[in-house]
């Protein structure tokens, strides 16, 4: 008799549901280890967010969507863990 797990089950029965839950749960890991971590933003972050808010091209730093990210991420929360997401999300790829 073969032995299936209850995991493996709950996939096959629900696969929509197991999607979204580890959806979430990477975005709160995503938002809770930076704001448990970091006392202040990262050293960049001002440099990010003042590139954000001309929207070049490009600059000497590097291509734009990261600069443009946390520019938005920024206006739309208004607090700098949104932004440093954004900026260490997209920087390192």
């Amino acid at each position: 008799m073969r032995f299936t797990s209850l995991i493996v089950e709950l996939v096959r029965a629900r696969p929509r549901l197991v999607f979204w839950i580890v959806v979430l749960l990477q975005a709160a890991i995503w938002f809770a280890l930076p704001t448990l971590f970091y006392d202040s933003p990262p050293g960049d972050l001002a440099t990010v967010v003042a590139f954000g808010r001309e929207y070049q091209v490009g600059s000497h730093l590097g291509p734009p969507l990261a600069f443009w990210a946390a520019d938005i991420a920024f206006r739309l929360a208004g607090n700098h863990v949104s932004a440093s997401i954004c900026w260490r999300r997209f920087a390192s790829s």
